[in-house]
């Protein structure tokens, strides 16, 4: 073998090499990236557009023991502590929520706040035991086109494969619900309990705008 062959041979030696370690980064930094992601049994996130400002959209988001006065997915919101209807940290609420022909007994409490911005709340004490541990954050922000936007998360870290997948479609649902239902109170100042109603009124108020006011990494459609 000349000394220019064995030279070429050693290139392409080390260019295999480095081949190599590069495709290993790039699968262990995928893994790590869907480890991080599979540590929550679910991760949903929606946000809509709103006509209104900041200030607006944070007080009807922020009438935390007030919610059942118009949020269709509640038939009842109590406050369990404190004298203030508005969210504070700490504050604890009861939730009837409609669950067939009975109402589910749900306790909320608010662990995270950032005033005029988010809050998260979890539910500590559920009539359906799954539910417990869940983290529900809402928020209002501005898009990069200055739209006023409110949005949810909602998180949850335990179930099975199965339950994970038949809640995470429920969950997601709720939701698009909730964000519809704040939206209309904002934008209207009534409450509209129906859901039927309330999904007609999403529904023409969309097909008014050109375009699409819906900013979702689950698509809000709602059917």
């Amino acid at each position: 073998m000349t000394p220019q062959n064995s030279r070429i041979e050693r290139c392409l030696r080390h260019l295999s090499l480095i081949t190599l370690l590069s495709t290993l980064i790039v699968l262990n930094f995928g893994m790590a990236h869907a480890q991080k992601k599979d540590q929550y049994g679910i991760w949903i996130e929606n946000s809509v557009q709103v006509n209104g400002t900041i200030d607006q959209a944070w007080n009807v988001l922020a009438d935390f023991a007030g919610a059942g006065a118009f949020h269709v997915l509640y038939d009842e919101t109590v406050l369990l502590n404190g004298n203030s209807k508005r969210v504070v940290l700490g504050a604890e609420r009861e939730s009837l929520i409609p669950d067939g022909m009975f109402n589910l007994i749900q306790k909320e409490r608010v662990v995270d706040l950032v005033e005029g911005s988010y809050f998260t709340y979890e539910i500590y004490d559920s009539e359906k035991s799954s539910l417990e541990s869940l983290l529900v954050t809402f928020g209002v922000m501005t898009d990069e086109d200055g739209h006023v936007m409110i949005y949810n998360h909602v998180v949850l870290q335990e179930g099975s494969k199965v339950w994970k997948n038949l809640s995470k479609r429920k969950q997601n649902r709720d939701s698009q619900m909730s964000l519809i239902s704040y939206k209309h109170r904002i934008e209207t100042g009534g409450s509209e309990k129906d859901i039927k109603r309330l999904k007609k009124w999403f529904a023409l108020n969309e097909e008014k705008r050109q375009v699409r006011d819906l900013l979702a990494t689950t698509d809000l459609t709602v059917n």
